[in-house]
């Protein structure tokens, strides 16, 4: 999937939704969100989605991994099971739902910074990878 289709996918879910709050859309999605140990992942089972997410999550990612693993409950239709999305070796699906969260949050590269990948990643809690793929 293309960045422009995701980004056209997040405008789309945002109207239908009629918010761009995270908690709206999952609930209008009508995913469970449900507390775990150990690692956040999306999955589907049966008709039932849920969102698992780890309680030791530093809580200034807890934003963007909740709206990584919403990214593939939008994006990924299959039963999946992907986890963190900080992990160092990325599938597409990963890039995809890292991309979709980045932009679902509103989150923004300002050129003028001249600000490196890490710096970027630090400044806007996310992975360097997920910085990489934006600037691609």
């Amino acid at each position: 999937m293309i960045k422009k289709e995701i980004d056209d996918t997040i405008k789309n879910l945002i109207k239908n939704a009629g918010s761009s709050d995270l908690y709206d859309i999952i609930s209008y999605l009508d995913i469970t969100i449900k507390p775990c140990q150990g690692k956040s992942f999306y999955c589907q089972l049966n008709d039932h989605k849920y969102i698992y997410m780890d309680n030791n999550l530093v809580e200034n990612i807890k934003p963007f991994v909740l709206a990584h693993e919403l990214g593939h409950a939008v994006l990924h239709k299959e039963e999946i099971y992907h986890y963190s999305p900080l992990s160092i070796n990325k599938t597409s699906t990963e890039r995809e739902a890292d991309y979709f969260a980045f932009r679902i949050l509103g989150k923004s590269i300002d050129p003028t910074l001249d600000y490196t990948i890490s710096q970027y990643a630090n400044l806007l809690a996310v992975s360097e990878d997920t910085i990489k793929y934006i600037m691609n």
